[in-house]
């Protein structure tokens, strides 16, 4: 659509806003799937904790992880 509005010789502010509007989306887009990709495994462990699946302790490792009081393999740091 920029490229288009663009293209009409007489619409350049609206190009204009609609490529930065394409950037914010972007831009939103890439920090919304690094915080999804942080926050899931809290979201199951509270999900199977409330399914009666898993404990609470997951739900407190998993909030470990995502603040960092863990390493990969999941030794709690000093």
């Amino acid at each position: 659509m920029a490229n288009r509005l663009a293209g009409l010789g007489y619409a350049q502010d609206a190009a204009r806003e609609t490529e930065e509007l394409l950037v914010l989306y972007r831009q939103w887009e890439t920090r919304a799937t690094v915080r999804l990709a942080r926050l899931s495994d809290v979201w199951k462990a509270v999900e199977w904790w409330d399914s009666n699946d898993s404990s609470e302790t997951r739900v407190h490792e998993a909030l470990a992880k995502y603040r960092g009081d863990h390493d990969d393999t999941g030794t709690p740091h000093g």
